[in-house]
């Protein structure tokens, strides 16, 4: 990856100042972003929308035009103990090729999965694919995600069933039920299969 935004504010003919003044921000600020090697993901969605270019011109990965191919942002891991103990990252460790289904979904992202709770469905170090807006049903595999001393952690487990109270979702090793209080519940995502990604 690279950053690209220089190289796109100088072919939209701004200068460092003017585009601070549109970001709301102090020159400075924009010189400093320009020179980092990646982009944080608020930066990138904030200048693919006042741009109007692909996400991924920002961070050096220019979709192919005629195919019309979208890389997604892979965040840090989702942990595969009885409860989550890996902090979500705020910026993408990779980017990889979005699969069809995800090809025009907004907001769409992947996970790597850590540690064995979910053995034989999801393995460690395997990548998941989520959909941020279909709706979870009971039976769906999900990655919630926590808000716990001021940071996300994330944990992937299957949904059981939605209480007043909690979220609750089971694992497959060793086989248990775990709860999770929805007043830390920051997010509820589910996770595509493969099927579902490649229309197989």
């Amino acid at each position: 990856m690279r950053n690209n935004l220089k190289q796109i504010r100088e072919e939209k003919g701004l200068t460092q100042e003017q585009l601070a003044d549109a970001m709301g921000v102090h020159y400075t600020t924009i010189n400093r972003i320009e020179n980092k090697p990646t982009l944080a993901p608020k930066w990138v969605k904030r200048f693919a929308e006042y741009f109007k270019v692909p996400e991924s011109r920002l961070v050096g990965m220019e979709p192919d035009t005629e195919s019309g191919k979208r890389f997604l942002p892979v965040f840090g891991l989702a942990a595969g103990a009885v409860r989550g103990t890996h902090r979500m990252d705020s910026d993408p460790v990779e980017y990889l090729p979005a699969p069809p289904a995800l090809a025009h979904v907004r907001d769409a992202y992947a996970l790597i999965v850590t540690g064995n709770s979910m053995e034989p469905r999801y393995a460690s170090g395997e990548v998941i694919f989520l959909h941020p807006h279909r709706p979870c049903r009971n039976g769906d595999h999900v990655v919630i995600q926590e808000l716990i001393d001021g940071g996300i952690t994330v944990s992937i487990k299957q949904l059981d069933k939605l209480t007043d109270e909690h979220v609750v979702t089971r694992q497959y090793n060793p086989p248990a039920e775990v709860k999770f209080l929805r007043s830390r519940v920051q997010a509820m995502h589910r996770v595509l299969t493969t099927n579902e990604l490649f229309g197989v």
